[in-house]
């Protein structure tokens, strides 16, 4: 019988932090942040609870909840726990040494996307989706005269609707030029536009092997600004330190979707070469690098668009900029097209000392033995 289900294994070496978010937050009574040492400590609540119970100090926990302000360290001294008392409540601990030193308050983190068994590890969706924005940037600069009429929409839509911004401004036209590309086949005849059309139902990625606590640290938001000026922001996440490998599973249903490992291993870096033209070396000028992805969230508008494939000069500009302005209305985008690049800010994160692009991984794609 004919072999139609290609198999691969995916390596993703992360080369700087990446977050992938859960949606969930810790909030700041419930880590632990030892400033001397710099780490966090994040007790097992039910546990720390129980701990309280057994001491009969409910009532002045619930007072804490309520209203005090001060760290959750702070408290848990005040009513008498030691630090080797507090660390062993503590089921993660993380080096934060990059991320707290410079903030003037105790803020919540963004936990990073967790499996039933609390290990961190990376939903096989969010790489699916990198891939996708590759290899539809590929098909366009390919194909140019194929998106024709959705690049000159995209140049005349209008963002402001009887004097209101469009909320999903140029949703529609992304949508049609992703029909263009994926939706191929024939499953649902007359609607084009239907998921069962998309040949990409063809591609698999199984979620990644689940990754270790020791593999995280904590990063804050830092914008790079064109003159090189940092803005820190009092954002935090829990993200995947650089350095660590992380496995998926790949399938491709030939009978589904025409795609080759060389199809997207050769996307994959145009749309990087493409990113780092336009966009990147306008703020810093980095070695161009192989097989290179930015993953996960905190990594900027540009890593998620065709727009800079879709469209070119003025018109890409300006476009990006009323896309940023739409969204971002009090943060001085109508500025854009003036300085030449559109958004104004380039998305990273302090992590050992350096200032590096955040959710930045080298891809491997390699046949199933």
């Amino acid at each position: 019988m004919e072999n139609y289900i290609k198999r691969y294994k995916i390596k993703l070496k992360t080369l700087s932090p990446v977050f992938i978010g859960s949606g969930k937050e810790i909030n700041k009574k419930e880590y632990v942040y030892y400033r001397d040492s710099q780490e966090v400590y994040i007790p097992d609540m039910n546990r720390l609870f129980h701990d309280i119970l057994d001491r009969n100090l409910d009532d002045e926990y619930q007072q804490y909840l309520m209203s005090e302000n001060m760290p959750l360290l702070n408290w848990l001294k005040s009513v008498g726990y030691s630090d080797s008392e507090i660390k062993k409540l503590c089921n993660i601990h993380m080096d934060c040494s990059d991320a707290l030193e410079n903030l003037n308050r105790p803020i919540a983190i963004q936990q990073f996307v967790k499996d039933v068994y609390g290990l961190p590890y990376i939903p096989g969706s969010s790489l699916k989706g990198v891939l996708r924005t590759c290899l539809l940037a590929e098909d366009i600069m390919k194909n140019p005269e194929k998106y024709d009429r959705i690049r000159r929409n995209v140049i005349n839509a209008d963002p402001i609707y009887k004097g209101r911004p469009v909320r999903k401004f140029l949703g529609r036209e992304i949508k049609q030029a992703e029909s263009l590309c994926f939706n191929n086949l024939n499953c649902k005849e007359g609607k084009r536009e239907d998921a069962l059309n998309d040949e990409m139902k063809g591609v698999i990625i199984s979620d990644s092997k689940p990754l270790k606590y020791k593999d995280l640290t904590l990063c804050q938001k830092v914008d790079i600004g064109l003159n090189g000026g940092k803005n820190a922001l009092n954002i935090l996440r829990e993200s995947l330190r650089a350095g660590v490998t992380v496995e998926f599973d790949l399938s491709i249903d030939t009978k589904i979707v025409s795609l080759t490992k060389a199809d997207i291993e050769q996307a994959v870096q145009n749309f990087y070469n493409m990113y780092k033209k336009v966009y990147v070396d306008k703020f810093i000028k980095t070695t161009a690098e192989k097989n290179t992805i930015y993953l996960g969230g905190g990594c900027g508008y540009g890593t998620k668009t065709v727009m800079y494939n879709l469209l070119t000069g003025k018109s890409m500009l300006e476009t990006v900029a009323k896309i940023m302005n739409v969204r971002f209305r009090k943060h001085g985008h109508n500025k854009d097209v003036k300085n030449g690049v559109s958004p104004h800010m380039l998305k990273c994160t302090n992590y050992c000392g350096n200032i590096v692009e955040m959710g930045k991984c080298r891809i491997e794609i390699s046949e199933e033995s």
